[in-house]
């Protein structure tokens, strides 16, 4: 350490060690003036031994103190002290916009764009006082509790260009970010570094990872990819993304700068020409919707002289109600009794409640009118097994693992930001909990699945779709329970978010939320299909990304098909849940 906590240097308190890397250390400190919270960035003293970069770093801290943005961390003051070299700057509250990324996965797009947009504006106003800052990055934007943005990290890359330096950040996880002209130490570096690096960041935002091969320790391999290879499509790794919003990214990654994106104020230009396409298609569906809704007046409009059919459809209503009750209360009497297992109701004649028997069956899975990831069609053959007729929620996950990870809260709504390995986690605790056998065996790096076992575990994906097709009692409709996806989905037409399952119409098997709500994992890992008919296919044997099916509130309709697949890597957001599946003996 630099610094020593809870040592004075001039009128700042050192608190404690914040963060470290090559650049130097920071830590949070309190002027005891002001009675404000400061960071103070200690320079790594490898930078201050080269006299001629002291007096250019002296140059450009002026340049950054005039940076006042609200989406810029400010440089308060730069001193000297014992030979070391600090900057105090503006404290900026939250967590990086890495770590958020991290949390949550891909981000939705509406909030993607609040935040980019933010990103934008201040790279903007650094660009009109002339300075770039080479060094734009997730890592390098603070986020607080509200989405507001702090970029940091001013000028210090700059120089470091400067000095033929660059390198050392690379370690840092810079490299990934940095432009072609960047990686190839071209001379006449200008401010369209920084919009490529922002392109970059954007994909990351809407996929929860990065356009590179991660899996490399060698940095000259990240570099030829930087050059070479073109930036795939983001929607192969997450499909939730508009066409606009992919067009901008590209335009961003152009490896030519000459046919970049020139400023930030085109960005500025394309946002807004999407805002206003989607706001027109608001209005079109809205238009649409008023000219084919009934409209019912409400109760108040009617008039005084309709009280007796008011009171007539009233004595109705409560007789259907009163035969309602007596009919379940003798059907209920008649039911076999319940055994209460750790919060979860199991039959006495073994078929789980809240789970469904799906009998085995032959059917015809994928689509030959949808996208290539569902051909070609292929005849499956599947044996009888038990689904969860809703998928799993907080409340069950809650009593099961101690923590509720859902960015969406509410007890009955489906738990979310789960990723693969987790939801394999609690099928098994829970059947340790019901004292049935666990379907995993997990190890630090593979998991295998014993099918026998009686306990819970993700379905597969024939599985999945079967159920989701209504299995033997399929009337063959496109979404899970019928052809009009409001009637049985939660999707972006009608949601801003999640919500309770089971509150849209259950499909032929009487099972809820298969098409939209939340995306389920299923247990295979994601590959091409085959034309040959298969019996109980269990996935790939290898890969890097395991199957989500169903959609989800954030998605198009598109999507919430029963037919509809995405392979994704091993992460969590705010749209990805499971349900349950039971092998039966």
């Amino acid at each position: 350490m630099f610094l020593n906590e809870g040592s004075k240097i001039n009128n700042f308190h050192i608190l404690r060690q914040t963060g470290e890397g090559g650049m130097g250390e920071v830590y949070l400190a309190e002027d005891e003036y002001l009675g404000r919270k400061v960071a103070m960035k200690v320079l790594n003293p490898v930078f201050t031994a080269d006299q001629q970069f002291i007096e250019r770093f002296k140059l450009e801290a002026k340049v950054q103190a005039s940076l006042n943005h609200s989406a810029i961390v400010q440089l308060h003051s730069f001193f000297v002290f014992e030979n070391k070299y600090i900057m105090v700057m503006e404290y900026a509250e939250g967590i990086t916009l890495k770590q958020l990324i991290q949390k949550t996965g891909p981000i939705p797009e509406e909030r993607t764009m609040k935040i980019f947009n933010q990103i934008c504006a201040g790279i903007q106003y650094a660009h009109n006082k002339g300075i770039i800052h080479r060094d734009i990055k997730p890592s390098n934007i603070m986020i607080d509790a509200h989405d507001q943005v702090k970029i940091m990290d001013f000028g210090i890359a700059k120089i470091l260009g400067d000095k033929g330096m660059t390198r050392t950040g690379a370690k840092m996880g810079t490299l990934y970010y940095m432009s072609p002209e960047q990686v190839m130490a071209q001379k006449d570096i200008d401010h369209r570094t920084d919009i490529y690096s922002l392109g970059i960041t954007l994909f990351e935002m809407l996929t929860g990872t990065i356009p590179f091969h991660t899996d490399t320790e060698s940095d000259y391999q990240v570099m030829d990819q930087i050059i070479k290879a073109p930036i795939p499509d983001p929607r192969t790794i997450y499909p939730h993304i508009s066409d606009e919003m992919v067009s901008l990214m590209l335009k961003l990654t152009e490896k030519d700068k000459a046919k970049r994106i020139e400023s930030i104020e085109k960005i500025n230009e394309l946002v807004n020409i999407k805002h206003e396409k989607q706001k027109k298609n608001e209005k079109l569906n809205y238009e649409k919707s008023n000219d084919t809704k009934t409209q019912v007046p409400p109760v108040s409009d009617i008039k005084s002289s309709d009280k007796s059919l008011k009171h007539v459809v009233t004595i109705f209503i409560i007789l259907i109600i009163s035969i309602f009750l007596i009919v379940k209360l003798n059907t209920c009497a008649k039911e076999p009794l319940d055994e209460i297992q750790n919060n979860t109701v199991v039959k006495t004649d073994v078929t789980p409640v809240n789970m469904i028997k799906v009998e085995g069956g032959i059917f015809q899975m994928g689509s030959e009118n949808g996208y290539d990831v569902e051909k070609p069609v292929h005849s499956v053959t599947l044996s009888s097994f038990y689904m969860g007729k809703y998928q799993v929620t907080q409340k069950e996950w809650q009593a099961v693992m101690g923590t509720n990870p859902s960015y969406f809260k509410g007890d009955k709504r489906p738990v979310e930001q789960i990723t693969w390995y987790q939801a394999v986690e609690f099928c098994n605790k829970l059947s340790q909990n019901e004292g049935l056998s666990p379907a995993y065996t997990i190890n630090v790096t593979s998991v295998s699945c014993n099918w026998n076992a009686d306990g819970y575990r993700l379905p597969t994906e024939a599985e999945w779709e079967f159920a989701a097709r209504g299995g033997n009692q399929s009337k063959g409709y496109t979404y899970s329970g019928s052809n009009n996806l409001d009637e049985v989905g939660w999707y972006s037409s009608n949601s801003d978010d999640t919500h309770e399952v089971g509150t849209k119409k259950a499909n032929e098997l009487g099972i809820y939320d298969m098409s939209g709500n939340v995306w389920e994992w299923c247990w295979d890992l994601y590959d091409s299909y085959t034309s040959s008919a298969q019996t109980n296919p269990r996935g790939a044997t290898s890969g890097s990304r395991r199957v989500l099916r169903g959609g989800c509130w954030l998605g198009s309709a598109d999507f919430c098909r029963v037919s509809f697949r995405g392979g994704f890597p091993f992460l969590s957001s705010n749209n990805f849940g499971f349900r349950l599946a039971r092998s039966i003996r």
